[in-house]
C-alpha cells in the first residue's frame, strides 16, 4: 500500500524527529519522557535510502547491547585506547531534556541534539550533534565536543549490515536494492571497520538472518583530555541500478 511521505515529524515526548523526502528517510534519536531505559542512544540516527538501511541503530530489549557503540553515536576513547561501553547517564532524574530540535520541508531537513548530559564528565563535557540535509541525497553530520577528563580521543560510530570498504578518506557502503552511500571523512581522522554479530536478541524481528554480520565503522579523531574538537562527515546517497522497495 502506498504511504504518503511525511516531510517532517517531531515527537517531543518520545524524543524523536524524522524526515521522509523522496527515497530518503532519517530518524534522529533523543530522550523519551518517563522512560527509565539505560540504552545509550541519545544523539543516534537511522538512515534509510531506496529500501536499504544504511545506518542501523541496534534497538533491542532486556538491556542487551545497551552501550553507546551499538548506536550511531560519538563515543569516547579512554586512555587505554578502548571505546567506552557507556550506558545512558544522568546526574538527575530529569527525562526528555535532550530531545532533538528539527525543521524541514520536502527538500531540506535540519536537526540538532545537545546530548552532553548523556555522558559522564570523564567521557565528554560537551557533545552537540547537528544534521544538515539540503536535499534528499546529501547530508552533513557535525559533532562539536569537549573531551572528558579520562578521554584522549573521540570516535564517530556508524553501524551497518551492508557491505562497506574504505577508499582513502571515504567509506563506500553498497546497498542491496540498486543504490550506494559515500561517506567522506576529514583527513585528520582514522577509519577502522570492525565486524561483529549482534546475535538473536537484536536481529529477531528485523528481517535479518540470525548471526548476520554487521560492521561498526569507527571514525577516530585524536585529542587530549578536556580539549575541544569537531568531527564532520559528509554523506552522498546515489541511485545506481534497479527498482527500489
Amino acid at each position: 500500500k502506498d504511504v504518503t511521505p511525511q516531510n517532517l515529524i517531531v515527537l517531543k515526548d518520545a524524543g524523536l524527529a524524522s524526515s521522509w523526502r523522496n527515497s530518503t528517510k532519517i530518524v534522529v534519536v533523543g530522550d523519551a519522557i518517563g522512560v527509565g531505559k539505560k540504552h545509550h542512544d541519545v544523539g543516534s540516527f537511522i538512515l534509510k535510502y531506496a529500501g536499504d538501511i544504511y545506518a542501523l541503530d541496534m534497538a533491542c530489549g532486556s538491556g542487551v547491547f545497551a552501550g553507546a557503540p551499538y548506536h550511531n553515536m560519538l563515543v569516547a576513547i579512554d586512555k587505554k585506547g578502548e571505546l567506552s561501553d557507556s550506558i545512558l547517564y544522568y546526574k538527575s532524574p530529569e527525562r526528555n531534556s535532550m530531545r532533538p530540535e528539527a525543521k524541514g520541508n520536502k527538500k531540506k531537513f535540519h536537526a540538532t541534539v545537545n546530548a552532553s548530559k548523556s555522558w559522564e564528565r570523564e567521557h565528554f563535557a560537551k557533545w552537540i550533534r547537528a544534521i544538515d540535509s539540503p536535499n534528499p541525497e546529501e547530508l552533513t553530520i557535525t559533532d562539536n565536543y569537549i573531551l572528558g577528563s579520562n578521554t584522549t580521543s573521540a570516535a564517530f560510530i556508524w553501524n551497518t549490515y551492508l557491505a562497506c570498504k574504505v577508499e582513502g578518506n571515504k567509506i563506500a557502503i553498497s546497498g542491496e536494492y540498486g543504490s550506494k552511500c559515500e561517506v567522506a571523512v576529514p583527513e585528520d581522522c582514522e577509519i577502522t571497520l570492525d565486524e561483529f554479530s549482534p546475535g538473536e536478541t537484536v536481529l529477531t524481528g528485523m528481517a535479518l538472518p540470525l548471526n548476520h554480520k554487521c560492521t561498526r565503522i569507527i571514525i577516530k579523531k585524536a585529542g587530549a583530555a578536556n580539549a575541544e574538537g569537531q568531527i564532520q562527515i559528509k554523506v552522498k546517497l546515489i541511485e545506481i541500478g534497479r527498482a527500489h522497495v
